[in-house]
């Protein structure tokens, strides 16, 4: 795709014409219709965002937390945002989806960024319970989202955040009242479909009220051949005694570049699970920054990666424990062939006031080829002194024991190959709690294998 020469002034900086050039120039052609742009304190949030941005440019690997995925090599070129209107059917949703269809849920569609109603499913919601389009309540935001917005655990110098805040043309807030249940997941499903390639940028805002419980889905497609920029970026603040979990299925085509960001506040007590299962995408990096900011909160990521051809996805975390006696653990399990490139980097911090800590890491890689790759990046920094945090990192090929075990009972090699290899996905995916997504999930896991 072929894009007209931007000259991107002062503040911006003298730049070349690359993607982050072009991702400014994009911004300054759209703000003014760009959601809440009436609004002092949203403009002047992405007004902000976008001149940070500008200031630092894509990251390469020479930042630290960028060393595996260089993103102003791999992402030479900003496509376009997507205008609204594009033409998709529910019966194209649901082939791209898959089982993920058959989830009974409380449905929110977006379509290259932007909220479809008539492809939704938000009716006979229970009482106090109302997501809704981020776009539509940026006309009149309410006190709670614009306390929220750009504020949740904010990221003031990530550059994929940034450049969402100051990009963001829709998404779905949800504010969950205290002591709400709610009994079907609420399932977002974010569709990319053009002719020509095409970005996106989506923010997400829930804030959960004390005592409250939810299930969120995350769903990312493509329809055919779309080639797709995705930068999705959730906001979501878990009050004292709220349970959330919380799943990101990531299954666009070979043709997307998929960056998503999650910032996650705990309060006292909270419960948050969540998982990131990726596959399908040229390049994804999957951030989530998680800070405990109440005593006695729980948050659990565990994460999914199959990957082949030359597929690159970074699974990073950034967990700040800051408050007593809580407890985070993280595991990554990735199934690499071909040249396929997976990164998990995950640094936890514990501050000098969060005592009785318990951190647990782990990240365990299986290469199914010579030439596949796992750079796993562990760090922990502990300030207090009575904790109890760990890390470890395996790779290897299969367990050539295991598969004589099996061939020696008649088992074929390519179905003894395929049995490991799920029972090794198998005890990530098993975390997950919703009956139908697990059994989507380990369906997902058996046909990519085949």
């Amino acid at each position: 795709m072929n894009m007209p020469a931007v000259n991107v002034q002062a503040a911006e900086g003298s730049r070349t014409e690359d993607a982050a050039a072009q991702l400014v120039a994009h911004y300054r052609r759209m703000a003014e219709g760009l959601p809440g742009s009436a609004i002092e304190a949203i403009r002047q949030m992405r007004e902000n965002a976008m001149a940070a941005f500008a200031e630092q440019g894509l990251p390469h690997r020479r930042v630290e937390e960028w060393k595996y995925t260089d993103l102003r090599r791999l992402m030479t070129e900003a496509y376009a945002p997507a205008a609204s209107g594009a033409e998709v059917t529910k019966a194209q949703i649901d082939e791209a989806l898959g089982e993920a269809a058959r989830i009974e849920a409380i449905k929110l569609v977006f379509v290259n960024g932007h909220f479809n109603e008539d492809l939704s499913d938000i009716v006979d919601l229970p009482a106090g319970v109302e997501p809704m389009s981020l776009a539509k309540a940026l006309y009149a935001p309410a006190d709670w989202l614009l306390a929220a917005l750009g504020k949740v655990n904010p990221q003031e110098r990530d550059p994929v955040v940034l450049v969402n805040s100051g990009l963001a043309t829709d998404g779905m807030v949800f504010p969950l009242p205290p002591g709400v249940s709610v009994d079907r997941p609420v399932h977002v499903i974010h569709v990319a479909v053009s002719p020509k390639p095409v970005s996106s940028a989506i923010r997400n805002v829930v804030v959960a009220g004390e005592g409250s419980e939810a299930t969120l889905i995350e769903s990312f497609v493509t329809i055919g051949d779309t080639e797709a920029q995705v930068n999705s970026v959730i906001e979501l603040k878990v009050g004292p005694r709220a349970k959330i979990r919380h799943y990101k299925i990531s299954s666009e085509n070979q043709y997307t570049q998929h960056l998503s960001s999650a910032m996650i506040d705990l309060a006292d007590k909270a419960d948050y699970l969540a998982m990131d299962f990726a596959g399908g995408t040229s390049l994804a990096r999957h951030q989530t920054f998680l800070k405990f900011n109440g005593d006695d909160a729980r948050g659990h990521f565990y994460g999914v990666q199959l990957l082949s051809g030359r597929q690159h996805c970074d699974m990073t975390l950034v967990i700040s424990h800051d408050a007593v006696g809580c407890e985070s653990r993280e595991h990554v399990k990735a199934v690499l062939a071909d040249r396929a490139h997976g990164v998990f980097q995950a640094k936890v911090m514990v501050r000098p006031d969060a005592q009785k800590t318990d951190g647990r890491q782990m990240s365990q890689a299986l290469l199914l080829s010579d030439e596949a790759e796992f750079d796993a990046k562990p760090e922990l920094e502990i300030f207090a002194d009575d904790v109890k945090c760990n890390h470890g990192a395996t790779f290897g090929a299969l367990d050539e024991d295991l598969m004589f075990y099996l061939r020696a009972r008649g088992i074929p090699e390519e179905e003894a190959r395929s049995l490991l290899i799920q029972a090794f996905i198998g005890e990530v995916i098993d975390h997950v709690e919703h009956d139908t997504l697990r059994e989507t999930l380990m369906s997902r896991v058996a046909d990519w294998l085949s």
